[in-house]
C-alpha cells in the first residue's frame, strides 16, 4: 500500500509539474507592444515596439525605432524574468529586471540614454502561443548629449521616468 501512494503521490507532482511548465523560454516569440513613457522631466510621449524572445537567448527584448519630422531615435530594452507567478492557468504576474539603452537625433543635438528599468506587469494566456501582457515600467538611467550646437554639453540624471505598456506576443 505504501509503494501505490508514494507512486500515486510522484505521479501527482510530475504532473502538475508538466501541467505548469512554461515552453516558452526556450522558443521564439515575436510581438508587437504599444507603450507610453513619462520622463521624470514631465516629458512624455507614446510609442511602439517590437516585442521579441529568441531561443535559447535568456531577455526579452523590445526593439523600437522613431522617425517623424527632422527627429530621429532608436532604443533597445532587455529584461530578465525575476519573479514568474502563474495564479491561473491563463492569468500571471511578473517582475523583470533589465536595461535600456537609447539615442535620439533632434534640432541638430543627438542624444544617448541609458539606464535601468523594472517591468511589473500581468500576463493572460488564453491559448499557449499567444501571451497578452501590460506592465507598469519604472526606469532610471542618465542621458547625455553626444553631439550637438551647444558648447555647455549636456548630462541628465535622473533620466528616465513612469512607463506603461500593453502588448501581444505570439510564441513560435
Amino acid at each position: 500500500m505504501k509503494k501505490i501512494v508514494i507512486v500515486v503521490v510522484l505521479a501527482a507532482i510530475l504532473a502538475t509539474g508538466t501541467a505548469f511548465a512554461d515552453p516558452r523560454p526556450n522558443g521564439l516569440g515575436i510581438g508587437i507592444t504599444g507603450g507610453y513613457r513619462g520622463g521624470w522631466g514631465g516629458d512624455h510621449y507614446p510609442g511602439w515596439a517590437l516585442a521579441l524572445k529568441l531561443p535559447s537567448f535568456a531577455p526579452y527584448l523590445g526593439i523600437d525605432l522613431d522617425i517623424y519630422n527632422n527627429n530621429f531615435s532608436i532604443g533597445l530594452t532587455a529584461d530578465w524574468n525575476f519573479v514568474g507567478v502563474d495564479f491561473a492557468p491563463i492569468l500571471g504576474w511578473y517582475i523583470d529586471l533589465g536595461g535600456y539603452f537609447g539615442l535620439s537625433a533632434y534640432d541638430k543635438n543627438s542624444y544617448l540614454n541609458l539606464g535601468a528599468r523594472l517591468p511589473i506587469g500581468l500576463t493572460i494566456k488564453p491559448i499557449q502561443i499567444l501571451d497578452i501582457f501590460i506592465a507598469i515600467v519604472p526606469s532610471l538611467g542618465l542621458g547625455f548629449r553626444v553631439s550637438g550646437s551647444s558648447d555647455d554639453g549636456y548630462f541628465h540624471f535622473p533620466a528616465g521616468g513612469w512607463g506603461g505598456n500593453l502588448g501581444i506576443r505570439v510564441w513560435l
